[in-house]
């Protein structure tokens, strides 16, 4: 198994500041690293050094990638012989909460799943919280207003900042009910 890592933008012969750690330790243990330029993925210039063996299996550890960027990315390391560790079924099952959420909702906020292009004053009627907590699949807002909605009408304008900031809505809305 070979473990692939980003590498630092400035010393390609390291891994990304808050993987470097790891990535020693796990080389000491033995195991066959890789480093490739994360920011390449996007140009579909995928160089992994050094070279994934063909067949070898491929375990990625880095940075979080939206759905359609890691179905590229493991097309891109089998392009090079490598066979992802984590399907791309798989990694949404564990990327988008409504994968997940079944088998932790006795330990997480009550969730309800929706289209971004729902009508949220309309569909929020039946829950009754008095706030909410917006997010898409994978995060919540950062800028602004945050990610609570004192009121069904405050969540269009917390999901169009996400979608700002973010350049997106992933996979669809989750409106979580806010927890003491």
């Amino acid at each position: 198994m070979r473990i692939l890592y980003p590498e630092h933008p400035l010393e390609k012969s390291q891994a990304d500041e808050p993987y470097q750690e790891e990535y020693l330790a796990v080389k000491a243990a033995g195991y066959p690293c890789s480093l490739f330029d994360f920011d390449a993925l996007t140009f579909d210039e995928f160089k992994p050094h050094p070279k994934i063996e063909a067949g070898e299996p491929v375990l990625y550890r880095g940075w979080m990638l939206n759905s359609k960027a890691y179905k590229q990315f493991t097309r891109q390391i089998e392009s090079k012989g490598g066979q992802p560790i984590t399907s791309y079924d798989e990694y949404l099952h564990c990327h988008h909460l409504p994968g997940w959420y079944e088998q932790c909702s006795h330990w997480t906020a009550e969730t309800h799943f929706f289209e971004p292009e729902t009508n949220f004053e309309e569909a929020l009627k039946s829950i009754d919280w008095g706030r909410y907590f917006v997010k898409d699949f994978v995060k919540s807002n950062t800028a602004d207003k945050g990610s609570i909605a004192n009121s069904p009408s405050e969540v269009a304008c917390i999901l169009n900042q996400i979608s700002t900031y973010r350049g997106e809505i992933e996979g669809g809305v989750a409106i979580r009910q806010v927890e003491h």
